[in-house]
Protein backbone atom coordinates (compact mmCIF):
# COMPACT_ATOMS: atom_id res chain seq x y z
CA UNK A 1 0.00 0.00 0.00
CA UNK A 2 1.96 2.99 -1.30
CA UNK A 3 0.84 6.59 -1.22
CA UNK A 4 3.86 8.75 -1.93
CA UNK A 5 2.83 11.28 -4.57
CA UNK A 6 -0.20 12.84 -6.14
CA UNK A 7 -1.06 12.02 -9.71
CA UNK A 8 -0.10 15.50 -10.89
CA UNK A 9 3.48 14.89 -9.74
CA UNK A 10 3.65 11.40 -11.19
CA UNK A 11 2.90 12.72 -14.67
CA UNK A 12 6.42 13.90 -15.40
CA UNK A 13 8.62 11.67 -13.28
CA UNK A 14 9.70 9.20 -15.94
CA UNK A 15 11.07 11.96 -18.16
CA UNK A 16 12.62 13.63 -15.14
CA UNK A 17 14.44 10.51 -14.04
CA UNK A 18 15.82 9.76 -17.47
CA UNK A 19 16.79 13.25 -18.63
CA UNK A 20 17.66 15.16 -15.46
CA UNK A 21 16.55 18.24 -17.39
CA UNK A 22 14.67 21.30 -16.20
CA UNK A 23 11.48 23.11 -17.07
CA UNK A 24 7.81 22.22 -16.81
CA UNK A 25 4.98 22.19 -19.26
CA UNK A 26 1.66 24.00 -19.13
CA UNK A 27 -0.04 20.62 -18.82
CA UNK A 28 1.52 20.00 -15.39
CA UNK A 29 4.53 17.91 -16.44
CA UNK A 30 7.44 18.18 -14.03
CA UNK A 31 11.05 19.12 -14.67
CA UNK A 32 14.08 19.03 -12.38
CA UNK A 33 16.71 16.61 -11.23
CA UNK A 34 15.52 15.34 -7.88
CA UNK A 35 12.66 14.71 -5.50
CA UNK A 36 12.39 15.60 -1.82
CA UNK A 37 9.45 14.53 0.33
CA UNK A 38 9.03 15.58 3.94
CA UNK A 39 7.87 18.19 6.43
CA UNK A 40 8.68 21.90 6.15
CA UNK A 41 10.84 22.96 9.10
CA UNK A 42 11.37 26.59 8.06
CA UNK A 43 9.87 29.08 5.59
CA UNK A 44 12.28 31.95 6.16
CA UNK A 45 12.62 33.31 2.58
CA UNK A 46 12.64 29.69 1.36
CA UNK A 47 11.36 26.22 2.23
CA UNK A 48 13.51 23.82 4.23
CA UNK A 49 12.55 20.16 3.92
CA UNK A 50 14.53 17.09 5.05
CA UNK A 51 17.56 19.28 5.75
CA UNK A 52 17.62 20.95 2.31
CA UNK A 53 16.78 24.64 1.98
CA UNK A 54 15.11 25.34 -1.36
CA UNK A 55 14.84 28.68 -3.11
CA UNK A 56 11.14 28.66 -4.00
CA UNK A 57 10.90 32.15 -5.54
CA UNK A 58 10.21 30.78 -9.04
CA UNK A 59 8.51 27.53 -8.03
CA UNK A 60 5.00 26.52 -9.01
CA UNK A 61 3.29 25.78 -5.67
CA UNK A 62 0.19 23.61 -5.50
CA UNK A 63 -2.09 22.94 -2.55
CA UNK A 64 -3.90 19.62 -3.03
CA UNK A 65 -3.12 19.86 -6.74
CA UNK A 66 -4.37 23.45 -7.18
CA UNK A 67 -2.33 26.62 -7.56
CA UNK A 68 -3.64 29.00 -4.87
CA UNK A 69 -1.91 32.42 -4.83
CA UNK A 70 -3.77 33.32 -1.63
CA UNK A 71 -2.17 30.55 0.40
CA UNK A 72 1.38 30.29 1.71
CA UNK A 73 3.61 27.36 2.60
CA UNK A 74 3.97 26.96 6.35
CA UNK A 75 6.00 25.06 8.92
CA UNK A 76 4.68 21.56 9.58
CA UNK A 77 3.20 21.05 6.10
CA UNK A 78 4.21 17.82 4.35
CA UNK A 79 5.26 18.49 0.77
CA UNK A 80 6.91 16.97 -2.27
CA UNK A 81 9.52 19.14 -4.00
CA UNK A 82 10.94 18.65 -7.46
CA UNK A 83 14.05 20.61 -8.31
CA UNK A 84 17.83 20.63 -8.14
CA UNK A 85 20.00 20.17 -5.05
CA UNK A 86 23.58 20.98 -4.21
CA UNK A 87 24.44 19.81 -0.72
CA UNK A 88 22.04 21.40 1.78
CA UNK A 89 20.62 23.98 -0.66
CA UNK A 90 18.59 23.77 -3.82
CA UNK A 91 16.20 25.43 -6.25
CA UNK A 92 12.60 24.23 -6.34
CA UNK A 93 10.79 23.91 -9.66
CA UNK A 94 7.54 22.61 -8.20
CA UNK A 95 6.20 22.14 -4.66
CA UNK A 96 3.08 20.11 -3.94
CA UNK A 97 1.35 20.15 -0.54
CA UNK A 98 -1.00 17.27 0.17
CA UNK A 99 -2.63 16.93 3.59
CA UNK A 100 -3.17 13.60 5.29
CA UNK A 101 -6.81 14.19 6.24
CA UNK A 102 -9.34 17.01 6.63
CA UNK A 103 -12.55 16.66 8.58
CA UNK A 104 -14.29 17.12 11.94
CA UNK A 105 -12.83 15.92 15.21
CA UNK A 106 -14.94 13.03 16.50
CA UNK A 107 -13.15 12.43 19.79
CA UNK A 108 -10.10 13.54 21.75
CA UNK A 109 -8.39 11.36 24.35
CA UNK A 110 -5.31 12.15 26.42
CA UNK A 111 -2.55 9.57 26.70
CA UNK A 112 -2.68 8.44 30.32
CA UNK A 113 1.07 7.80 30.37
CA UNK A 114 2.07 11.11 28.78
CA UNK A 115 -0.19 14.14 29.12
CA UNK A 116 1.62 15.87 26.25
CA UNK A 117 0.10 13.39 23.79
CA UNK A 118 -3.46 13.04 22.53
CA UNK A 119 -5.24 10.69 20.16
CA UNK A 120 -7.72 12.48 17.91
CA UNK A 121 -10.23 10.57 15.77
CA UNK A 122 -11.17 12.17 12.42
CA UNK A 123 -13.35 10.34 9.89
CA UNK A 124 -12.70 7.05 11.72
CA UNK A 125 -8.92 7.51 11.51
CA UNK A 126 -6.62 8.04 14.49
CA UNK A 127 -4.36 11.08 14.51
CA UNK A 128 -1.57 11.33 17.09
CA UNK A 129 -0.75 14.88 18.21
CA UNK A 130 1.94 15.90 20.66
CA UNK A 131 2.60 19.18 22.40
CA UNK A 132 6.00 20.49 21.35
CA UNK A 133 6.13 18.43 18.16
CA UNK A 134 2.87 19.14 16.33
CA UNK A 135 2.40 22.65 14.90
CA UNK A 136 -1.04 24.08 15.69
CA UNK A 137 -2.60 26.86 13.59
CA UNK A 138 -5.88 28.49 14.63
CA UNK A 139 -6.16 26.10 17.55
CA UNK A 140 -3.90 24.75 20.30
CA UNK A 141 -3.06 21.43 21.84
CA UNK A 142 -5.16 22.30 24.90
CA UNK A 143 -8.19 23.63 22.99
CA UNK A 144 -8.56 21.08 20.18
CA UNK A 145 -12.16 19.94 20.59
CA UNK A 146 -14.89 17.76 19.14
CA UNK A 147 -16.64 19.35 16.19
CA UNK A 148 -13.59 21.34 15.07
CA UNK A 149 -12.95 20.79 11.38
CA UNK A 150 -9.18 20.59 10.93
CA UNK A 151 -6.66 19.99 8.18
CA UNK A 152 -3.88 17.62 9.25
CA UNK A 153 -0.42 17.16 7.78
CA UNK A 154 1.67 14.21 8.83
CA UNK A 155 3.05 10.73 8.24
CA UNK A 156 1.28 7.39 8.40
CA UNK A 157 2.61 4.50 10.44
CA UNK A 158 2.27 0.77 9.78
CA UNK A 159 -1.22 0.79 11.37
CA UNK A 160 -2.44 3.58 9.10
CA UNK A 161 -2.52 6.05 12.00
CA UNK A 162 -1.33 9.59 11.28
CA UNK A 163 1.53 11.18 13.22
CA UNK A 164 0.52 14.83 12.93
CA UNK A 165 3.17 17.40 12.07
CA UNK A 166 0.61 20.21 11.67
CA UNK A 167 -3.04 20.75 12.62
CA UNK A 168 -4.88 23.77 11.22
CA UNK A 169 -8.37 24.84 12.29
CA UNK A 170 -10.75 25.21 9.32
CA UNK A 171 -14.30 25.67 10.67
CA UNK A 172 -17.06 24.26 12.88
CA UNK A 173 -19.31 23.41 9.93
CA UNK A 174 -21.31 20.24 10.83
CA UNK A 175 -21.43 19.15 7.16
CA UNK A 176 -18.07 20.30 5.78
CA UNK A 177 -16.12 19.47 2.68
CA UNK A 178 -13.68 16.73 3.65
CA UNK A 179 -10.56 15.03 2.35
CA UNK A 180 -10.09 11.40 3.22
CA UNK A 181 -7.46 8.82 2.26
CA UNK A 182 -7.61 5.08 2.65
CA UNK A 183 -8.11 1.67 1.10
CA UNK A 184 -11.28 0.94 -0.89
CA UNK A 185 -13.35 -1.97 0.46
CA UNK A 186 -16.88 -3.26 -0.08
CA UNK A 187 -17.11 -1.62 -3.51
CA UNK A 188 -20.56 -1.81 -5.13
CA UNK A 189 -20.68 -0.01 -8.49
CA UNK A 190 -23.77 -1.77 -9.82
CA UNK A 191 -25.96 1.28 -9.17
CA UNK A 192 -25.67 5.04 -9.39
CA UNK A 193 -24.69 6.36 -6.95
CA UNK A 194 -22.18 3.60 -6.32
CA UNK A 195 -20.54 3.17 -2.94
CA UNK A 196 -17.51 1.84 -1.09
CA UNK A 197 -16.02 2.00 2.39
CA UNK A 198 -12.85 3.53 3.81
CA UNK A 199 -12.71 2.11 7.31
CA UNK A 200 -16.07 2.97 8.87
CA UNK A 201 -16.85 5.76 6.38
CA UNK A 202 -19.23 5.15 3.45
CA UNK A 203 -18.47 7.04 0.23
CA UNK A 204 -21.11 7.56 -2.49
CA UNK A 205 -19.92 8.43 -6.00
CA UNK A 206 -20.97 8.50 -9.65
CA UNK A 207 -19.28 5.52 -11.38
CA UNK A 208 -19.84 7.12 -14.80
CA UNK A 209 -17.54 10.00 -13.90
CA UNK A 210 -20.13 12.63 -14.80
CA UNK A 211 -20.81 14.11 -11.35
CA UNK A 212 -17.69 12.66 -9.68
CA UNK A 213 -14.27 13.57 -11.05
CA UNK A 214 -12.62 10.20 -11.78
CA UNK A 215 -9.94 11.60 -14.10
CA UNK A 216 -7.23 10.39 -11.70
CA UNK A 217 -8.65 6.86 -11.53
CA UNK A 218 -6.94 4.54 -14.07
CA UNK A 219 -9.51 3.72 -16.74
CA UNK A 220 -12.13 5.44 -14.60
CA UNK A 221 -12.75 2.15 -12.78
CA UNK A 222 -12.23 1.75 -9.02
CA UNK A 223 -11.29 -1.58 -7.47
CA UNK A 224 -11.25 -2.96 -3.93
CA UNK A 225 -7.76 -2.52 -2.54
CA UNK A 226 -7.08 0.79 -4.32
CA UNK A 227 -5.57 3.44 -2.07
CA UNK A 228 -7.54 6.59 -2.81
CA UNK A 229 -8.02 10.19 -1.83
CA UNK A 230 -11.65 11.33 -1.67
CA UNK A 231 -12.97 14.87 -1.70
CA UNK A 232 -16.65 15.33 -0.97
CA UNK A 233 -19.29 16.59 1.45
CA UNK A 234 -19.82 14.98 4.83
CA UNK A 235 -23.41 14.25 5.74
CA UNK A 236 -24.82 15.19 9.13
CA UNK A 237 -24.54 11.55 10.28
CA UNK A 238 -20.75 11.97 10.31
CA UNK A 239 -20.09 8.62 8.63
CA UNK A 240 -21.25 9.20 5.04
CA UNK A 241 -19.49 11.21 2.34
CA UNK A 242 -21.22 12.43 -0.83
CA UNK A 243 -18.67 12.51 -3.63
CA UNK A 244 -21.37 12.21 -6.30
CA UNK A 245 -22.15 15.92 -6.63
CA UNK A 246 -18.94 17.59 -7.72
CA UNK A 247 -16.64 15.42 -5.61
CA UNK A 248 -13.34 13.90 -6.65
CA UNK A 249 -11.64 10.53 -6.26
CA UNK A 250 -7.97 9.96 -7.00
CA UNK A 251 -6.09 6.67 -6.95
CA UNK A 252 -2.63 7.29 -5.49
CA UNK A 253 -0.21 5.03 -7.32
CA UNK A 254 3.29 3.87 -6.41
CA UNK A 255 6.29 5.76 -7.69
CA UNK A 256 8.23 3.55 -10.09
CA UNK A 257 11.22 3.94 -12.38
CA UNK A 258 14.56 5.55 -11.61
CA UNK A 259 15.35 8.93 -10.05
CA UNK A 260 18.96 9.97 -9.53
CA UNK A 261 18.44 12.12 -6.42
CA UNK A 262 15.69 11.18 -4.00
CA UNK A 263 15.20 11.95 -0.31
CA UNK A 264 12.27 11.22 1.94
CA UNK A 265 11.20 11.77 5.53
CA UNK A 266 8.68 9.51 7.20
CA UNK A 267 7.94 6.58 9.50
CA UNK A 268 9.64 3.20 9.13
CA UNK A 269 7.23 0.29 8.61
CA UNK A 270 7.32 -3.34 7.47
CA UNK A 271 10.94 -3.66 8.64
CA UNK A 272 12.45 -7.02 7.69
CA UNK A 273 16.11 -6.03 7.44
CA UNK A 274 18.20 -3.05 6.36
CA UNK A 275 17.72 -4.36 2.84
CA UNK A 276 13.95 -4.49 3.10
CA UNK A 277 11.82 -1.86 4.84
CA UNK A 278 9.55 1.06 3.96
CA UNK A 279 9.43 4.75 4.83
CA UNK A 280 6.02 6.32 4.36
CA UNK A 281 5.34 3.21 2.25
CA UNK A 282 8.31 3.86 -0.03
CA UNK A 283 10.43 0.65 -0.35
CA UNK A 284 14.00 1.23 0.90
CA UNK A 285 17.24 -0.76 0.70
CA UNK A 286 19.89 0.57 3.12
CA UNK A 287 22.12 -2.51 3.11
CA UNK A 288 24.71 -1.29 0.60
CA UNK A 289 28.39 -0.73 1.32
CA UNK A 290 29.22 2.71 2.65
CA UNK A 291 25.73 3.77 3.73
CA UNK A 292 26.05 6.60 6.24
CA UNK A 293 23.90 6.22 9.36
CA UNK A 294 23.30 9.05 11.85
CA UNK A 295 23.68 7.94 14.63
CA UNK A 296 26.34 5.46 13.55
CA UNK A 297 24.54 2.44 15.00
CA UNK A 298 21.86 1.48 12.43
CA UNK A 299 19.75 -0.27 15.08
CA UNK A 300 17.56 2.85 15.23
CA UNK A 301 16.09 1.77 11.89
CA UNK A 302 13.03 -0.10 13.14
CA UNK A 303 9.27 -0.02 12.82
CA UNK A 304 7.88 3.27 14.15
CA UNK A 305 11.14 5.26 13.87
CA UNK A 306 10.99 8.63 12.15
CA UNK A 307 13.86 8.93 9.68
CA UNK A 308 15.24 10.78 6.66
CA UNK A 309 16.62 8.67 3.83
CA UNK A 310 18.65 9.94 0.89
CA UNK A 311 19.76 8.03 -2.19
CA UNK A 312 18.68 6.95 -5.67
CA UNK A 313 15.38 5.47 -6.78
CA UNK A 314 16.12 2.31 -8.78
CA UNK A 315 13.19 0.39 -10.16
CA UNK A 316 10.90 1.96 -7.57
CA UNK A 317 13.20 1.12 -4.63
CA UNK A 318 15.07 3.84 -2.76
CA UNK A 319 18.69 2.64 -2.60
CA UNK A 320 19.97 4.59 0.38
CA UNK A 321 23.27 6.41 0.69
CA UNK A 322 22.32 8.11 4.00
CA UNK A 323 19.81 7.31 6.75
CA UNK A 324 19.30 9.83 9.54
CA UNK A 325 17.22 9.42 12.67
CA UNK A 326 14.70 12.25 13.18
CA UNK A 327 13.08 11.25 16.45
CA UNK A 328 14.80 10.43 19.70
CA UNK A 329 14.55 9.93 23.38
CA UNK A 330 15.77 13.36 24.54
CA UNK A 331 13.48 16.09 25.86
CA UNK A 332 14.72 19.22 27.61
CA UNK A 333 12.63 22.03 29.09
CA UNK A 334 14.68 24.85 30.60
CA UNK A 335 15.90 28.38 30.09
CA UNK A 336 18.65 29.00 27.55
CA UNK A 337 21.82 30.17 29.29
CA UNK A 338 22.28 33.87 28.52
CA UNK A 339 26.07 33.75 28.34
CA UNK A 340 26.47 30.85 25.94
CA UNK A 341 23.71 31.01 23.31
CA UNK A 342 25.23 30.72 19.80
CA UNK A 343 23.74 30.68 16.29
CA UNK A 344 23.81 26.89 16.01
CA UNK A 345 24.28 25.75 19.62
CA UNK A 346 22.21 26.26 22.75
CA UNK A 347 23.51 25.69 26.26
CA UNK A 348 21.07 24.82 29.03
CA UNK A 349 21.49 24.19 32.75
CA UNK A 350 25.15 25.15 32.48
CA UNK A 351 26.39 21.90 30.95
CA UNK A 352 23.99 20.65 28.27
CA UNK A 353 24.90 21.71 24.73
CA UNK A 354 22.27 21.24 22.00
CA UNK A 355 23.21 21.56 18.32
CA UNK A 356 20.77 22.69 15.64
CA UNK A 357 20.89 21.89 11.93
CA UNK A 358 18.87 22.59 8.78
CA UNK A 359 16.27 20.01 9.79
CA UNK A 360 15.57 21.55 13.20
CA UNK A 361 12.04 22.96 13.41
CA UNK A 362 11.96 26.22 15.39
CA UNK A 363 8.44 27.28 16.39
CA UNK A 364 7.03 30.60 15.25
CA UNK A 365 6.59 31.61 18.92
CA UNK A 366 10.38 31.85 19.24
CA UNK A 367 12.28 35.04 18.43
CA UNK A 368 14.45 35.05 15.28
CA UNK A 369 16.96 32.26 15.73
CA UNK A 370 20.27 34.10 15.29
CA UNK A 371 23.08 35.07 17.61
CA UNK A 372 21.90 35.30 21.21
CA UNK A 373 18.21 35.86 20.38
CA UNK A 374 17.17 32.72 22.29
CA UNK A 375 19.24 33.59 25.33
CA UNK A 376 16.95 33.80 28.36
CA UNK A 377 14.06 32.10 26.54
CA UNK A 378 12.32 29.14 28.18
CA UNK A 379 12.40 26.42 25.55
CA UNK A 380 11.11 22.89 25.10
CA UNK A 381 13.49 20.87 22.96
CA UNK A 382 13.07 17.47 21.35
CA UNK A 383 16.39 15.99 20.30
CA UNK A 384 18.35 12.87 19.48
CA UNK A 385 21.84 11.77 20.45
CA UNK A 386 24.33 11.40 17.61
CA UNK A 387 27.71 10.33 18.96
CA UNK A 388 28.75 13.03 21.41
CA UNK A 389 26.24 15.56 20.09
CA UNK A 390 22.66 16.29 21.09
CA UNK A 391 20.89 17.36 17.88
CA UNK A 392 17.58 19.23 18.19
CA UNK A 393 14.68 18.15 15.99
CA UNK A 394 12.07 20.57 17.44
CA UNK A 395 12.37 23.77 19.49
CA UNK A 396 9.38 25.57 21.04
CA UNK A 397 9.37 28.73 23.18
CA UNK A 398 6.88 28.99 26.02
CA UNK A 399 6.23 30.55 29.40
CA UNK A 400 8.61 29.35 32.15
CA UNK A 401 7.51 26.07 33.69
CA UNK A 402 9.03 23.03 35.33
CA UNK A 403 12.55 22.07 34.29
CA UNK A 404 12.43 18.66 32.59
CA UNK A 405 15.10 16.26 31.37
CA UNK A 406 14.28 13.08 29.49
CA UNK A 407 17.15 10.90 28.27
CA UNK A 408 18.88 7.57 28.63
CA UNK A 409 20.56 7.29 32.02
CA UNK A 410 24.35 7.61 31.88
CA UNK A 411 25.14 6.46 35.40
CA UNK A 412 24.04 6.57 39.02
CA UNK A 413 25.44 6.73 42.54
CA UNK A 414 23.27 4.78 44.96
CA UNK A 415 24.91 5.96 48.20
CA UNK A 416 24.78 9.61 47.08
CA UNK A 417 21.23 9.14 45.77
CA UNK A 418 22.05 10.75 42.39
CA UNK A 419 21.84 9.74 38.74
CA UNK A 420 23.13 11.37 35.56
CA UNK A 421 21.24 12.48 32.46
CA UNK A 422 22.94 14.35 29.58
CA UNK A 423 26.00 14.98 31.71
CA UNK A 424 23.99 16.56 34.53
CA UNK A 425 24.06 14.96 37.97
CA UNK A 426 20.52 14.92 39.34
CA UNK A 427 19.94 14.64 43.10
CA UNK A 428 16.95 12.92 44.65
CA UNK A 429 15.69 13.18 48.23
CA UNK A 430 12.93 11.91 50.46
CA UNK A 431 10.47 14.18 48.69
CA UNK A 432 11.11 12.73 45.22
CA UNK A 433 7.99 11.07 43.85
CA UNK A 434 8.16 7.64 42.20
CA UNK A 435 4.42 7.11 42.60
CA UNK A 436 3.76 6.67 38.88
CA UNK A 437 6.89 4.63 38.23
CA UNK A 438 5.62 1.77 36.04
CA UNK A 439 7.88 -0.88 37.52
CA UNK A 440 6.95 -3.36 40.25
CA UNK A 441 7.91 -2.45 43.77
CA UNK A 442 9.34 1.04 43.10
CA UNK A 443 7.93 3.52 45.58
CA UNK A 444 10.91 5.29 47.18
CA UNK A 445 14.61 6.05 46.72
CA UNK A 446 15.79 2.65 47.95
CA UNK A 447 13.53 0.84 45.49
CA UNK A 448 14.54 3.18 42.67
CA UNK A 449 18.29 2.73 43.00
CA UNK A 450 17.85 -1.01 43.48
CA UNK A 451 15.92 -0.99 40.19
CA UNK A 452 18.74 0.90 38.45
CA UNK A 453 21.17 -1.72 39.70
CA UNK A 454 19.51 -4.30 37.45
CA UNK A 455 18.37 -1.85 34.72
CA UNK A 456 21.34 0.49 34.21
CA UNK A 457 20.44 1.83 30.76
CA UNK A 458 16.77 2.87 30.86
CA UNK A 459 15.22 6.12 29.67
CA UNK A 460 14.14 8.36 32.53
CA UNK A 461 12.33 11.67 32.81
CA UNK A 462 13.24 13.88 35.76
CA UNK A 463 11.15 16.93 36.73
CA UNK A 464 12.13 19.85 38.94
CA UNK A 465 8.95 21.84 39.52
CA UNK A 466 11.08 24.97 40.18
CA UNK A 467 9.03 26.46 42.95
CA UNK A 468 11.96 28.83 43.42
CA UNK A 469 11.21 30.33 40.00
CA UNK A 470 14.68 29.62 38.61
CA UNK A 471 14.56 27.67 35.34
CA UNK A 472 18.33 27.89 34.77
CA UNK A 473 19.29 25.06 37.13
CA UNK A 474 18.07 21.67 38.31
CA UNK A 475 17.91 21.64 42.11
CA UNK A 476 16.47 18.23 42.94
CA UNK A 477 14.16 15.77 41.20
CA UNK A 478 10.60 16.27 42.39
CA UNK A 479 9.39 13.49 40.09
CA UNK A 480 11.12 10.63 38.28
CA UNK A 481 9.38 8.53 35.65
CA UNK A 482 10.39 5.52 33.57
CA UNK A 483 9.84 6.31 29.88
CA UNK A 484 9.22 4.30 26.74
CA UNK A 485 12.17 4.14 24.34
CA UNK A 486 10.65 5.88 21.30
Amino acid sequence: MIRPLTTILLAGLVGLACSGGGGSSDEGGIGGSGITRGVITSTSNSATVAGTTYDDAMATIRFDGVVDPGRMLDVGMTVTILGTRNGDSGVADEIDFDDAIEGPVESVSVDSTDLRKKDVVILDQTVHVEEGRTVFVGTRFATLAMGNVVEVSGFRDADGDILATRVEFVSTDPTPEIELKGVVSGLDDSMNPAEFMIGGITVFFDPTGVSTDLSDVPGGVLMDGDFVEVEGDLRADGVTVDADAGGRIEVEEPLGGDVGDFEIEGIVSDFVSLADFEVDDQPVDASGFGVLFEPNDPSFVADGARVEVEGMLVGGVLVASEVRQRSGEVRIAAEVDASTAMPDTLTLLGVIGVVTDASTRVDDDCPPFAGDMLAGEFVEIRALVNGNQIVATDIECDDPDAVVLRARIEGFNGPARTFTLLGLVIPTDAGTSFADFPAPGVSDEDDFFAFLGTNPSVVLEAVDDEMDGDATDFDVADEVELEDED
